[in-house]
């Protein structure tokens, strides 16, 4: 893995309660508490912050 690379694996899933409104659900694979979210933007805010964690603890774990 090259220097400075970090990746997070989730299992996402999307299905629709019939009444055309869609639900959203994401699982990290390595461990963690699978989050619910009945917005796609909810979603996504999930994702970016993962994402900005990531970068916050690389930052931390530079000398």
């Amino acid at each position: 893995m090259r220097e400075g690379h970090r990746e997070a694996s989730f299992v996402l899933r999307i299905w629709s309660d019939g009444e055309r409104v869609w639900r959203y659900s994401l699982e990290p694979l390595r461990g963690g508490e699978k989050r619910s979210f009945a917005r796609l933007e909810e979603l996504l805010a999930a994702i970016e912050r993962e994402k900005e964690e990531a970068c916050a603890t690389e930052s931390a774990s530079q000398p």
